[in-house]
């Protein structure tokens, strides 16, 4: 078999005569807020896949605490005097002790999200207003004192720690004020504070980190020492000034209503990472995904992690042990040997880990095409090239975007080589689509890939290039808004053209 020529490439022997893309990144070392103790039916080497319901993609996670059903039974009011032990003070100041408990009854928190975690729930009876917002703990209703010597109520914020659906209890001694800079009641910046922007999520960024490190250890042993230890100090300020100020007004709050997320465990690298911006752009999105032998499932594997609305699978092909062998993770052996098919698979798969994924066990060809209806982009993965023309002109017809994979790889002297594709199609960007021929749509793929040689990671490379073309064009990456590329593995060559 010959390596099929690319249109517009030399192929892997010839001289080096386009332009070479070659991005270096380098990771820049970042301080964590936490510390964790933390057509036709394709053929049997290339087919389609499958779909998911759609659910309401949001981050954020704010709740409103229940009032007591029954009247609370008297109790004499808890003297302001009242201390308990604190972790830590701030330099040269002389702090009162900590608030004392509302005087509000706490009803019972079966159905509430702090119900599991003791430091938290024990905040809420004493009064403090708790929300969570993005993975962020806000701790709401604080008072402090601002540069103009007036009193303000501000929110301390932070991000949580999780272990599955826990939040666990120790905790980094760093957290957020989303407010003005604080200060002491005689009109000093407090030293503990510094200029550090940090966005929550969208439209919630706090402008100031606070920093009372407890000694010896570093850290706080848990939630509630650490949220009542900031509280008393800036309280403190604002208390000298008026007396009548409170942090803890009650755990009755009008927060926003809990939204559902497609994740069934929470997004903490999103928080840790500060990307609630950023990850917003994908909420709402339908996706589709045509094809999982191979490079499909590469693709699913990054797309899964996105809080997208929708993941719609399409294939019917089902899963064997030669797919096992290309696929991300490992199959049983009880999963091969029950053979289900390729998207029941995979929708099983992650769905522990997210919901809104929707299997469609069929070869995507003219007489379904409307499986395709309701997608804002969709992903091409399969190499059988006959129905691609009916997929490319539905497609386009209904203004969806679409990436197109594939490769060419032939043994030459007893080792591989070949390139691999990604085309991209927009609605204002398709032309050089046609003009160009960048998309097979004739003879089916070469025949040692159809013999199934093992390259697990070029399918993996081939989905990532798809993936992070994907993220540039909604503007997650910064980059150019190339049509084309490819990558030569004999040369380790990235080649971008037709640019929009």
């Amino acid at each position: 078999m010959r390596l099929r020529r690319l249109p517009g490439r030399r192929d892997h022997k010839g001289p080096a005569d386009t332009r070479i893309d070659v991005c270096s990144v380098r990771n820049a070392r970042r301080t964590s807020c936490l510390t964790t103790p933390t057509a036709t039916p394709p053929s049997s080497s290339t087919r389609g896949r499958g779909l998911g319901p759609t659910t309401r993609s949001a981050t954020n996670r704010s709740w409103r605490w229940p009032t007591p059903t029954t009247p609370p039974t008297p109790t004499s009011p808890t003297p302001s005097g009242t201390a308990e032990a604190t972790t830590a003070t701030a330099p040269g100041h002389s702090l009162p002790p900590r608030p004392s408990p509302s005087r509000r009854e706490w009803s019972s928190m079966s159905s509430a999200p702090f119900a599991r975690e003791p430091d938290l729930q024990r905040l809420v009876q004493e009064g403090y207003r708790l929300s969570l917002d993005n993975n962020w703990l806000i701790v709401h209703h604080v008072p402090y004192v601002t540069a103009t010597h007036t009193v303000a109520y501000g929110q301390l914020a932070y991000p949580v720690t999780y272990s599955g659906d826990r939040i666990l209890p120790q905790c980094a001694h760093e957290l957020w004020l989303v407010g003005d800079q604080p200060h002491s009641a005689s009109g000093q910046p407090l030293i503990l504070a510094s200029t550090n922007p940090r966005e929550i999520r969208p439209g919630l960024s706090a402008n100031y980190m606070l920093s009372s490190k407890p000694m010896p250890e570093g850290v706080y042993p848990d939630q509630y020492a650490k949220v009542t230890e900031y509280v008393r100090i800036l309280s403190h300020e604002a208390l000298a000034l008026d007396p009548t100020v409170t942090a803890t007004p009650g755990p009755d709050w009008d927060g926003d209503a809990p939204q559902d997320d497609v994740f069934v465990y929470p997004d903490t690298a999103t928080s840790r990472a500060a990307l609630g911006r950023l990850n917003a752009l994908f909420r709402g999105l339908k996706i589709g995904i045509v094809g999982l032998g191979g490079t499909g499932g590469y693709v699913l594997d990054q797309v899964a992690k996105t809080p997208v609305a929708q993941i719609r699978l399409i294939d019917g092909d089902r899963f064997e042990n030669h797919n096992a062998f290309r696929a991300p993770g490992a199959a049983r052996l009880a999963t091969l040997q029950a053979h289900p098919f390729k998207v029941e698979y995979f929708a099983e798969l992650y769905g522990h880990m997210r919901r809104a994924i929707q299997p469609h066990a069929e070869y995507l060809q003219s007489t379904n095409l409307n499986l395709l209806d309701g997608l804002d982009f969709v992903f091409l993965c399969s190499d059988d090239p006959h129905g691609k023309t009916a997929i490319i002109t539905y497609l386009e017809g209904h203004q969806t975007g679409f990436i197109d994979v594939g490769m060419g790889i032939e043994e030459v002297d007893g080792r591989l080589t070949g390139l691999l594709r990604t085309t991209t199609s927009t609605p204002d960007h398709r032309d050089h689509v046609h003009l160009l021929d960048r998309i097979p749509q004739g003879a089916g793929g070469g025949e040692d890939y159809g013999r199934n040689i093992q390259i697990a990671d070029l399918n993996a490379l081939n989905a990532l290039m798809a993936v992070i073309r994907w993220k540039r064009h909604l503007g997650f990456y910064a980059g150019d808004r190339e049509g084309f590329c490819t990558y030569s593995i004999y040369t380790n060559e990235i080649s971008n053209e037709d640019f929009a």
